[in-house]
């Protein structure tokens, strides 16, 4: 799903005007995205990031509905799979091995980037 996923948002740039892509770990805080998503939205220059990832542990009605108010840029929403592993670690270890997973999926697997 993460790499055949549409992508929505805004149309891409071309190629030569990209930027590098945005990536952004979110779980059960819609209002603290919803700032960050504010606070992008201001930036000079956001409309030619490459892709804005939003990566989630699950679907979250509240945090879709956030990701899908991105007008600024072009929007790929990943989930995170699931691993009985990570419910037995520390939340901190848990968080980290989700975003080394971000990263590994921003750079290797997405067409956009």
């Amino acid at each position: 799903w993460n790499a055949r996923a549409p992508l929505l948002g805004k149309p891409q740039v071309a190629e030569e005007e990209r930027i590098l892509p945005i990536a952004m770990y979110v779980n059960r805080r819609p209002l603290y995205f919803a700032q960050a998503v504010a606070a992008l939205r201001k930036v000079r220059g956001v409309d030619k990031v490459a892709v804005l990832v939003v990566s989630m542990d699950a679907a979250d009605a509240d945090i879709l509905q956030v990701a899908m108010s991105v007008d600024f840029a072009p929007l790929r929403v990943v989930f995170h799979p699931p691993r009985a592993d990570l419910l037995r670690m520390e939340p901190v270890l848990a968080i980290k091995q989700h975003w080394m997973w971000l990263q590994t999926t921003v750079w290797e697997q997405l067409p956009e980037t």
